[in-house]
């Protein structure tokens, strides 16, 4: 039996968008608490590294060719279905983060936070990958290749807080 797409690469951009997106909120939540200097840096970095897979993945889409739409029941089908997916799949919800916030002492458990947050978003993107037509997976290794390279400075940034 034929296996189904359920997503272009196109639509898995999208939702790659709107996972950085639910980073960006967290991390701006971060921003907003007064958790030292050294903490704020840390931040930041991760707030312009979430803006910047955004703006990657946003790149990325507008390089596909003649990705086509899916059939909806009603108008807006697929943007819900696809808020529904990615809501929580990876980072917080955005309305819910600065209670997540809260429940964080300190840069390093952030950046615990941060490295499972990009962990997840590697699964779920490696998921995605049989969700979409053939052709397009080379578009999600791309997309998982960010998010690998992601984890690796956090790692090493881990690894530079805690030697300290």
């Amino acid at each position: 039996m034929p296996q189904h797409s359920v997503f272009t690469a196109a639509e898995l951009m999208d939702m790659a968008v709107r996972i950085e997106d639910h980073g960006r909120a967290f991390y701006e939540a971060c921003l907003s608490e007064p958790l030292g200097e050294e903490s704020e840096d840390l931040f930041r970095y991760l707030l312009e590294q979430e803006l910047e897979h955004a703006r990657l993945f946003s790149r990325m889409k507008e390089t596909l060719d003649g990705d086509e739409n899916l059939p909806e029941s009603y108008p807006g089908e697929l943007r819900s279905y696809m808020e529904a997916f990615t809501a929580g799949a990876v980072f917080d919800d955005p309305h819910n983060v600065s209670r997540r916030v809260r429940e964080l002492k300190g840069p390093v458990e952030i950046l615990e936070a941060a490295l499972e947050f990009e962990k997840k978003s590697i699964l779920f993107y490696s998921g995605m990958k049989t969700l979409v037509r053939r052709s397009d997976v080379e578009q999600v290794d791309r997309v998982m290749a960010e998010e690998n390279d992601h984890v690796r400075r956090l790692l090493a940034l881990r690894r530079e807080m805690t030697s300290v």
